[in-house]
Parts: C-alpha cells; structure tokens; sequence
C-alpha cells in the first residue's frame, strides 16, 4: 500500500454533497437509512449517497445495487482488508460532492440530522462538524451499560488528543478535499480522530447534538482487535510505536528480569538484607538487563536510535526510578498494611512495574521513529499533554500507595488531638481540618490512614481545579502542564499527602481561582456565589484564605468592567455565603475574647517582634522547587517574560493582580514579625498559567486572545531545566516516602532532630516510664511534651492505652502551649509527678525548669530503635509536682518570667 493518498477525483459540479455510508452486513437497516435520506427536503438538491461495502456477504450489495437504479445512490466495494478507516477514505476518493458527511448505516445516526451536521462546513464556520452524543442537547437513547461504558472510556483515551466532547462518533461532516487528503497507509478505528489529528491545517471543529439510537437489527463491529486497533493509533498519535510484536518481545525480556528480579530478591533475603535494600537491589539489577535487552531487542528498529546512548539511558533510569517508587508503595501497603507475606507481594509489586516500564519506555525512552507517512504524529504538544498526564498519575499513585504507611508529621497528629475537643473553633487554626480528620477517622479508624482519608477527595479535586483555571487562559495543554505542576513541585504536591491546614486552603484557593476567572474576567456575576463558598470554606481551613480578597480588590481597582461588578446582588451574595461559612470561627472567637485573631496577629508580633520582609520571597524559592519558586519570582519582575507568558494584557493583569496582592500581605506581615515558611504556598497559584507556558512555550493563548510571540532565549533556558526537574521532583519525593515507609539501602534512620520518626516507639517508652512512676507514687503522671504542641499531639496519637488525658505540652511550664493551654485543667493536683519527654535537649536542660518545677531530677536518655535500627533519641527528666502559679493559660500568663526563654522554640 502506498505511503500517500492516491490524489482525489476533482469535485463533479453536479453534486454538493456525498453521503458516504460504510457498511458490511447491514441488509437488515442500509435499505431504512437509504429511503430516510431520499425522503429528505432538507439536503441540497446535488446531493448523492455513496454506500462503501466491505465485502458483505449478507445481500447488502444486492440491496444497495436496486437503490442505484431508482436514485443518486451509489455502491463502492471496497477491496483489501476488511477496515472501517479504509473504506471510509474509499469513499472519500471516489465521492463527487464538494462537501461530505459520514454516518452509519445500522440507524443509530439520524437523516433528521445530517443537515444540522453539514450547516457548520457548508456555511465555512468550521472545517469539521461533529454529530456528538456528549455536546450540550446531545443524547443516547436505550444502549446498555457496559456499552456507555465502553464508549465513554474510548473517549477519555481520546480525550488528551483533541477537545472534541465526542471524538469517537462516527457522524461528522467535512470538505471532501480534507477527508480524502488523508494517508491510507495505516488503519484505524475511528475516521474523525484521524480527521482531526493528521490533516491539516489543524481544523476548525463544531459540534452539533444528536441523539443516537443503538442498532435495530444486526452485530456490532466493535471486536477485540478493532479496539486494539484503537490502542495503537492513540499510541501512534503520542509518538510511541505500540505492536504486538515489541510487547511480546518486551514481555519476554519482562519475565527474563522478573526472573533475575526474584532471583536476587531471595538471594538479598536469605543473606540477611532487609526488605528495602532487597527489593532495590532486585530492582536494579533486573532493570539494567532490561535495560540492554530492550535497546538490541525488543525495539529495535521501531525506535530512532540515533543519538547518544547516555541520555537514553537517563530516560530509562528517570522512569525505572519512578517504577521503583511505585513498587516500594504496592510492597509497603501489602506487606505492613495488609499483613501479606514479602514473598506472595512481590509479584504484584512486578507486575505495575512492568506496566509502568513499558509505557514509559515506549513513549520516552524508545520513542517511535519519524516516519515518512504520518509526519504529523509526532505533535511535541501532544507528547507534553501525555507527559503531564502520566506525571500527575504518578503523583496520585504515590500518594494513594505511601498514605496510610508513611509516619504522621506532628502536625497532622495535632489536628487529630482537635477532634477530641470538639469545638467551633480553636487557638491557633479554624476547625476544618478537625472536621475532615473526624470524617475521616470514623470511616478508618484513628490510624494514619484514617487521619489522612479526606486527600483522597482533596488531592484530585485540587488538580481538577488547577486544570480548569489554567485551560481558562489557554488550551487543553495549558489545563494539564498547570494541574502538572501542582501535582510534582514539592510545596504543591507536599499538600496533597499531608493532611494539614493547607490541604483544604490549597484546594478551596485553586476553586475560587476557578470562579473569579469566570466572574470577574468573563463576567459571568453569578459565579460570586461560588468565590463566596470557596473563600468562606478556604478561611474555615486556615485564616491565610482571606489574603486573596487585596488580590480581589487590586484587580478590580484596575479593571473596569470588573468594578462595574461592585453592584451585582451576586457579588454581596457572595460575600454573605463566605460570612455564614466562616461563622462558627465568628462565634468562637466572639466568645473567646477573639483570642485567635489576636493569635494570629498582634501576639505573633509581640513575641518576634523583627524585620523579615525578606523571607516571603526565600520561601518561594524553597517551597517550590528553587526553579519554580525562581521561575515565578521572574515572570512577576520582569516585564518581557510577564508580556511572553502571558500575552493578553487583561490575563496578565489578573494574573498578577491575584499574586501581588496576597504577597504584599504577607511582605508587610513580615515587616514586623518573621512569617512561617509554608504561608507562602497558595500565593503563587494564580499565575499557573504563566508557569506553564515557560514549561512548553509552544502552548498558546485561549480562543482570539493574542498569539503568543516567539519565546526568549530565557524562556527557552527555562523549558530546558523543566524537562527534568518535574521528574526528578517525583523521583525525590518517591525516594522519601520509599525512606520512611521501607527506608533506603545504605541510608540509616538516624536520630532526627526535627522529631519526625519514632513517635510510635518513644509512646511505648512513656508508657513504660508512666507505668513504673505510677506504681511508685500511687499517682498517674502528667506527661509533657515539652514543644509548644508537636511533642504532645505525637504522644497523645500513638499513646498505648487510650488513657491520653494526663498529656500536655510546655505550657505546664510556662511557655506557649497552643491549645493545650485551654485544653489542660488549671485545677490540676500540683502534687502529681511530672514526665518530662523530648527528642532533644533545647528545652529540658533548661536550668529554670527547676522554677517551674517541684523537685526535678536529672537528665535521662535513651536510644528508640525501629526494625533493629536507631529511629531516635529520647530524653527525660522526673519531677515531683509543679508550680500552679507557673501554668500558663488563658487567664494567665508567666511566661515572662522565665529569664527570656518565652520564645517559641521548634515544635
């Protein structure tokens, strides 16, 4: 077969349009389609019908042939292979008409319709017109489940390709030029994805609904290999040479390193090495096999191998570590969370590695070589929408495998404690987190996966927003790079695994993101009542949400159409929402003095009182990844890269607007007090899009906004460093997870000074220590944590018996104790002994803590062991009682008196 399309017949004056009805075995319905569009008035008048038949051995040429006699109907055989692609472009080439329209001869299109589908092209509004199921109006009447299902999982393959709501229907309309034009060198399963994909120029596509009927009468075509047909041309389209011969080529190379994968496996164990450094040890050594056996093997001469080895080898490596990532997951949810033996669990564990393996070999590490036929397939746009999608379910995988295995940060133990103390509100945060975590927690227990359950909504739902806002200022492509890049820079991605304040705050600002676009840039008032919710549920996570309204104000300040919103009734109805959203934290406060604004406010600064305006913007840089943190620092100072990335002068003023404003906040907070390291993470949300277009500047402005012009030398040292760092930043936040659930070959667990492993056996340590003090004294010990509240929420999450009301923090000894000042009793026996517990010796070796105290005895530590290895150290010291007039809480606090050690200290 040729690689070109034979040229197509000059259009016949005579005809405007041809009707082109693939068919095979479809006597039972062609002849009732046939006399539905013969009867039709709506249709030009130089209209015919041409029947393309593939081989049927059913009567349908018979049938078709006695139509030809009475009208313009006319039948192609089609010869070669049986092939719905093929016989379509049959017709396409032998077609008179000027314009064309395909559609199925088994009645699920209606000739009731084929005009509708045709106005679009023959009017010049569109270069393609889509009969689709899915458009607005659209509809599909009496098809079973499994087929909606199987219809709506072609299209959600195909959803990356094009923005076609419906790119698998088989109704479209067209110039016949263009369909004709295409190459019949390759079949396929649907026409209008090649329609769309491989002619060009690049199609002006409209969509017009339908309702489609399934079959009357006949069999489907739907076989097994016209859907693996379908799996291979989406392959193709992404750059990737998908054959049954390289996968059973790469299977066999897959069970010869799953072999030598298991081999070495025993062999690590029966030697004595753990699970972790036995499963990466496997790992690696039946990945270098593979390695070499796929490049001399399995595809050799589907991929272009020209070029240097090394970086192709770097590729290989960048997934087999992200598939080693991965593995660690599946092995330590099986072996730790289900109790499966390490040697039943490797073979699942191999088996998403092999899957992993060859997709990411195929579309990145052997590409597909060019080829003369299909030139078009190696659209690099297409290429960073499958990259960004196979990063972001990669993020999510990670997540979902590590989050019930790795260790709780004391931070999310914290807000655990919160839900043993309902309340509409606390000291130092509002009560959302608390909420989610009891949701949580009722469905899975009081486990780490129980804590952290609600990210399994939040964590989607965030990239879902942030592919919304970004496509809302672009395309598809630049909706996937923005959701890409909050699923792998670290600050972003460390929001979807921790289930801290800024889970909820990250998700709710994307969301009203989403709706002050539509309401403020497109004038759609009415989504003021979603920036109303998003707001009010973002400030119920973390007082931080309310830093957007100046970014709200500055843009209306600068936009007029936007101003002109100020006398909607949406937007005060909106505003009203967010008020009722945020009103349990009202009431508290009302109630409490409002000690937490005060908490947040002039208390910060009178207990670090200093010049820090300088640290906002070196958070940025270490939260998001340096080059990203870098990247966004640029693009707001520099007014060429500002004009580059985001070419329409009103994004970019809203853009900037929603960034510059939050910023400013937080610089002027920091004028006066030093601001925490994460506050900084939402702010830089807003500019997504612009981030995303100096990762592929190829990505262009959305619908008549102005084309972005020819990227910098700077914008193309930018793209450059993003090409591996996005990776790279999985792979180390893989590595991580892999640390604390598995641990890692040649990496100790060593004693952590931030207190962040070991809490689960220094709880069985106190409690030891408890046990033997109360059954010296008579008396249950108050344990201290002696941290302004980590230490406490540690101990009080992993506390053995369930008896965690003794536990408290500093604030027994004078320091800011967060909410345990309000949630110990003042009234507690001052006699009681007293367990001081830290994992470092900032605090407890305090000489005043003899002040504070009644008979304090000395220094005691030991070392905390996990799996035979050092964890942690733990140091205490006993007391025999302590000081009432040393206590601090709300109605005291003698903080001051303790010779200027008032000063928070690490948690």
């Amino acid at each position: 077969m040729s690689s070109a399309a034979p040229p197509a017949p000059a259009p016949d004056p005579a005809f405007e349009l041809t009707v082109i009805v693939p068919t095979w075995n479809e006597v039972e319905t062609v002849g009732r389609l046939l006399d539905a569009l013969l009867a039709r008035d709506d249709l030009p008048d130089a209209t015919e019908i041409l029947v393309v038949d593939d081989a049927s051995d059913d009567g349908t040429q018979a049938l078709v042939s006695g139509y030809a006699r009475r009208g313009p109907v006319r039948l192609l055989e089609h010869e070669g292979p049986r092939d719905l692609t093929a016989s379509v472009l049959a017709g396409a080439r032998s077609a008179r008409g000027r314009f064309c329209v395909v559609m199925d001869a088994d009645g699920s299109h209606p000739a009731d319709r084929v005009a509708a589908v045709l106005e679009p092209v023959r009017t010049g509004r569109a270069d393609v017109a889509v009969g689709s199921r899915h458009a607005a109006g659209g509809d599909i009447d009496n098809w079973p489940a499994w087929r909606r299902a199987i219809s709506r999982g072609a299209a959600l393959l195909a959803w990356p390709f094009t923005s076609v709501r419906d790119p698998m229907s088989g109704f479209f309309a067209t110039t016949t030029e263009r369909l004709a034009s295409l190459e019949p060198a390759t079949c396929g399963y649907k026409v209008l994805l090649e329609l769309l994909l491989r002619t060009r120029p690049a199609a002006r596509v409209e969509e017009v609904p339908f309702t489609f009927h399934d079959r009357a009468a006949g069999e489907s075509k739907m076989t097994m290999r016209v859907q693996w047909l379908f799996l291979r041309r989406l392959a193709a389209f992404g750059g990737a040479r998908m054959s049954g011969g390289n996968m059973a080529r790469f299977g066999l190379v897959g069970l010869s390193g799953v072999a030598v994968d298991l081999a070495v496996f025993w062999l690590l164990t029966v030697l004595g090495a753990g699970l972790a450094s036995a499963h990466t040890g496997s790992f690696l050594v039946a990945t270098l096999s593979n390695f070499a056996l796929n490049a001399l093997w399995s595809f050799r001469g589907d991929y272009a191998a020209a070029g240097p080895a090394l970086p192709r080898y770097f590729r290989f490596l960048t997934v087999a570590l992200l598939a080693l990532a991965l593995r660690g997951g599946v092995l330590a949810a099986l072996v730790y969370g289900l109790g499966i033996p390490a040697a039943w669990a490797i073979a699942p564990a191999v088996a998403l590695t092999a899957v992993i393996n060859y997709l990411g070999s195929i579309f990145y590490v052997f590409p597909a070589a060019d080829r003369p036929d299909a030139p078009a397939l190696r659209d690099p746009t297409l290429r960073w929408r499958l990259a960004a999608l196979g990063l972001i379910a990669v993020s999510l995988l990670l997540r979902a495998l590590y989050l019930g295995r790795v260790d709780l940060i004391p931070d999310e133990m914290y807000y655990w404690v919160y839900t043993l103390h309902p309340a509409l509100s606390y000291l130092d945060h509002p009560p959302l987190t608390a909420w989610l975590i009891a949701v949580g927690t009722a469905l899975a227990g009081d486990t780490v996966l129980g804590v952290r359950l609600p990210l399994l909504l939040l964590a989607p739902l965030s990239l879902v927003f942030a592919y919304r806002y970004g496509r809302s200022f672009g395309d598809k492509t630049t909706g996937l790079l923005s959701a890409m890049l909050v699923a792998t820079v670290p600050a972003w991605l460390a929001t979807g695994f921790l289930m801290t304040t800024d889970a909820a705050l990250i998700t709710a600002w994307l969301g009203a993101l989403v709706a002050l676009r539509a309401a403020l840039f497109d004038g759609r008032t009415r989504y003021w009542w979603a920036v109303g919710a998003a707001m009010g549920i973002g400030a119920l996570a973390k007082y931080v949400m309310v830093f957007l309204a100046p970014g709200i104000l500055l843009f209306m300040l600068l936009d007029r159409s936007a101003r002109a919103q100020v006398r909607s009734p949406h937007l005060w109805g909106g505003v009203a929402l967010a008020c009722v959203l945020v009103s349990p934290v009202l009431v508290w406060n009302a109630r409490n003095d409002w000690a937490s604004f005060l908490f947040q406010s002039t208390r910060r600064i009178e207990e670090d009182p200093s010049f820090a305006a300088h640290l906002p913007v070196l958070h940025t840089l270490v939260m998001l990844l340096p080059l990203a943190g870098l990247v966004a620092l640029l693009v707001a100072a520099l007014p060429r890269l500002r004009r580059f990335a985001a070419p329409a002068p009103r994004s970019r003023r809203f853009m900037l607007a929603l960034t510059l404003g939050p910023l400013a906040v937080f610089i002027g907070f920091a004028a006066f007090t030093p601001t925490k390291f994460h506050w900084i993470v939402p702010v830089w949300l807003a500019m997504l899009p612009m981030l995303a277009a100096t990762v592929h500047p190829a990505v262009q402005a959305a619908g008549n906004r102005p084309v972005r012009p020819a990227p910098p030398r700077l914008v193309r040292g930018i793209a450059a460093a993003w090409r591996p760092v996005l990776p790279l930043s999985l792979i180390l936040a893989g590595a991580g997870m892999h640390y604390v659930a598995l641990g890692l070959p040649g990496v100790p667990w060593q004693e952590h000074r931030l207190g962040y492993l070991g809490w689960p056996e220094i709880a069985v340590e106190v409690h030891a220590l408890e046990t033997e003090l109360e059954a010296e004294t008579g008396q249950r010990p108050i344990v201290v944590g002696l941290a302004k509240w980590g230490i406490a929420a540690a101990l009080s999450f992993h506390d053995v018996d369930d008896r965690r009301e003794n536990i408290t923090a500093r604030n027994l000894v004078g320091m800011g104790g967060s909410q345990w000042e309000r949630w110990f009793d003042p009234d507690t026996d001052p006699t009681r002994p007293v367990l001081l517990v830290s994992h470092e010796t900032k605090v407890i070796t305090k000489p005043w803590l003899v002040d504070a105290l009644i008979g304090l005895g000395p220094l005691q530590t030991r070392p905390v062991y996990r799996d035979g290895r050092k964890i942690q150290q733990m140091y205490w010291r006993v007391a025999r009682g302590f000081r009432p007039e040393q206590l601090r809480y709300p109605g005291q606090d003698p903080a001051k008196r303790l010779d200027g050690d008032e000063v928070e200290t690490p948690r």
